[in-house]
């Protein structure tokens, strides 16, 4: 009697730690899956967000091209480009920030009323300043969390950068 109570103790802890083993593995599965299923999603939201940026943004770029043909911008006039920058940011409310800078990388006029700094620095700037234009990827702000995406324009008189 006494050996078969110690056989079916012995049973039962077994099965005890396989249905606990198996319980554990499957717990790691459902959460890698859940994990996925998250990430999928996330993915899914990026994307609409980042198309919705491209669809205004795509509106946008013509006006920002159009501007640096004009030419108080390739004469670099201060005055003249502050002006068409803030009816540039009227008619787009999601623009937060545009600037022009001559090759140097000191802003000559800029939207909104924080002060004028240098852009020498920038990648973006040095990339344009050598006549070629960027568009960025969709970037999350860093400040305000918003998707945003960063045009760079050359401003060319002929056939030479004069400004970004």
């Amino acid at each position: 009697m006494k050996i078969s109570y110690q056989i079916l103790l012995v049973f039962v802890i077994v099965i005890i730690i396989c249905l606990g083993i198996s319980g554990w593995f499957l717990l790691q599965i459902s959460e890698n899956i859940i994990i996925d299923k998250i990430s999928d999603g996330d993915i899914q939201l990026a994307h609409r967000v980042g198309q919705e940026v491209k669809a205004e943004m795509s509106n946008i770029k013509p006006v920002l091209e159009l501007l640096t043909t004009t030419q108080e911008w390739r004469q670099m006039d201060a005055k003249a480009i502050k002006n068409s920058l803030s009816l540039t940011e009227n008619k787009f409310r999601n623009i937060i920030e545009i600037y022009v800078a001559d090759l140097e990388g000191n802003q000559i006029a800029k939207t909104g009323t924080k002060k004028l700094e240098n852009v020498s620095k920038i990648w973006n700037f040095q990339i344009a300043k050598e006549g070629e234009e960027i568009i960025s990827d969709i970037l999350l702000d860093s400040q305000t969390s918003k998707p945003i995406q960063i045009i760079t324009i050359p401003i060319i008189e002929d056939k030479k950068v004069v400004g970004v």
